[in-house]
């Protein structure tokens, strides 16, 4: 999303945060510890979503779909998204077995 002023405006009526450089020339003024804290968790934020689409494009095949017709092309998406969550479930549960297994064995 483009940090314009009407998109702002939007985001301010609606009551979403937006991160990032304010408008206008830079203050000389340092950032306060509280403000440097959220920067760093908006960017944490952000990288852990464009990860796990980047993830989607490269593993699942998101990046070919080719539908025109757009309640196609949502269904295929939402599908894609059910089984990239559920196959990390399942990767997290077999994890979780494997170390209850060691800790029972007292390896």
């Amino acid at each position: 999303m483009y940090r314009t002023r009407d998109n702002r405006n939007f985001c301010k009526t609606h009551g979403i945060r937006l991160s990032g450089p304010k408008l206008g020339r830079p203050s000389l003024a340092m950032q306060s510890a509280k403000e440097k804290k959220q920067e760093y968790q908006d960017n944490t934020d952000r990288i852990e979503v464009e990860r796990s689409f980047s993830l989607s494009k490269r593993c699942y095949g998101m990046d070919l779909i080719r539908t025109s017709i757009i309640h196609v092309n949502w269904r295929y998406v939402s599908r894609r998204i059910s089984f990239h969550s559920a196959r990390r479930r399942n990767e997290a549960y077999r994890w979780l077995r494997r170390l209850t297994t060691m800790l029972q064995m007292g390896i």
